[in-house]
């Protein structure tokens, strides 16, 4: 929630107060590495958004019936 107050133009520092966590807090977030779990959840997203992209397996049920 800091990140996108600071990316509408709102001070990182009074983000962090009104919403109660430390600037040292955010920014150690902010500048740590993507966890395994995530890299994960965007290979995966990107499998499925490839799948659902591909016309040939736009079919639903038993073969031959296809989803227009």
């Amino acid at each position: 929630m800091v990140r996108e107050l600071a990316d509408d133009g709102i001070d990182v520092a009074v983000a962090c107060r009104v919403l109660g966590v430390s600037r040292s807090g955010f920014y150690e977030w902010k500048d740590r590495p993507v966890s395994a779990r995530e890299q994960e959840n965007e290979m995966l997203l990107r499998y499925i958004e490839k799948i659902h992209a591909d016309p040939r397996k736009k079919t639903y049920g038993s073969p031959g019936y296809t989803l227009s």
